[in-house]
């Protein structure tokens, strides 16, 4: 379904806002990363070196991977979660390492990268996963205060003074993501409805169209033949006369019956139009067997024009079937008529008809699926 001019502007600015976010986070990561370097610049303090270069080996692949990813305009797939756990082993390895007092201070590097990582791997996903990345950082960053020491005032304060940037501007970011989605799912619904609008309008103006069309059709053939009985020109005891009326009056009933809201289409039309034969003392006897798909107005119509022909000229009786398979729609009628023209002009049907011993026998065919070429 094509988008609305005005869901699609604001789908296509929200997407822009989402790139430069995921845009925004990626370069805060690599600052917080590189500058001020305050791992580089902490070397000798690492006893051994190998955990943080590790840990800081990770985490710059992580970034590395993101930036590749955002250039191509791509989400993480479900290796994520994956990521996202060895991003949290890398940095219990760096905490592990890290020697007593060092926690929270310059020397832990990975206390403010940490949350960031998170916000890369879960930007897209629902908040609730980045809500708890970043409390499960904070619940290891205090329990290693509280392990390793020293838990003084002025190490808590320094926590609880870093946690707001650490673990704050992170979850903002997430904030901000979630708020740019709702806006994107706003938008596209009000796309949908517009375009569900638009459609039933021009659904609507075609039916109408179509109506006014077949009205023009019937009041071409009808009108000669009404203003003739108005005005007495002609001899309503000609059986060619009476034939035209009969065949008239079913159409209308058909045409009504068109508009009309109906489990089975074909069947109501069939119907409607019998009702006219029986009026004037034919027995019609209406059997329907099988199923068949929906179809359009036109197919219906090209489908019944001949049976309604034949049992509305019927002099006593008219057995009217109507038999889906699959694949093929078939109706036919046996009447005590006089030959049916099997002239299809055209249309999607094939038409066959027999006359013999006073009775007309008339098929006509749809094939639902194309025949195999």
């Amino acid at each position: 379904m094509p988008e609305s001019p005005v869901g699609e502007s604001l789908g296509r600015t929200t997407e822009r806002l989402l790139r430069g976010l995921r845009l925004a986070v990626l370069v805060v990561t690599v600052t917080v990363l590189l500058i001020p370097l305050s791992f580089v610049r902490h070397l000798n303090v690492y006893q051994p070196l190998w955990p943080q270069l590790v840990a800081y080996g990770i985490l710059l692949a992580i970034v590395a991977a993101e930036a590749v990813l955002v250039v191509k305009q791509r989400s993480w797939p479900a290796i994520r979660w994956a990521v996202l756990a060895v991003a949290l082993g890398a940095a219990l390895l760096s905490r592990a390492f890290l020697p007593s007092g060092a926690t929270v201070s310059a020397a832990d590097w990975v206390f403010g990268a940490l949350g960031w990582m998170g916000v890369i791997l879960l930007l897209d996903r629902s908040l609730w996963y980045l809500i708890a990345f970043l409390a499960l950082h904070e619940a290891g960053t205090v329990a290693k205060v509280l392990v390793t020491g020293p838990a003084t005032s002025d190490v808590l304060l320094n926590l609880a003074a870093g946690s707001l940037g650490t673990i704050g501007y992170p979850l903002a970011s997430g904030i901000a993501a979630l708020a740019l989605r709702r806006v994107a799912v706003t938008a596209d619904r009000a796309s949908q409805q517009a375009e569900e609008t638009r459609t039933a309008n021009a659904v609507e103006a075609e039916v109408h169209a179509h109506r006014q069309r077949r009205f023009a059709d019937l009041y071409e053939a009808a009108s000669p033949l009404l203003q003739g009985i108005a005005e007495r020109t002609i001899d309503l005891e000609a059986a060619g006369v009476r034939h035209r009326c009969a065949v008239e009056a079913a159409r209308m009933r058909r045409l009504f019956a068109e508009t009309d809201t109906a489990a089975n289409p074909l069947v109501h039309e069939l119907t409607q139009s019998a009702d006219v034969a029986t009026r004037k003392g034919v027995v019609v006897d209406l059997e329907a067997r099988g199923a068949w798909p929906d179809m359009p107005v036109s197919i219906r119509r090209a489908l019944t024009e001949p049976i309604v022909t034949a049992m509305s000229t019927a002099v006593s009786e008219a057995r009217i079937t109507v038999v889906g398979t699959p694949g093929v729609v078939s109706v036919n009628v046996v009447a005590d008529c006089a030959p049916v023209d099997t002239a299809s002009g055209g249309s999607p049907v094939r038409v066959s008809s027999l006359n013999e011993n006073g009775f007309t026998w008339v098929e006509v065919q749809w094939t639902t699926t194309p025949s195999p070429s």
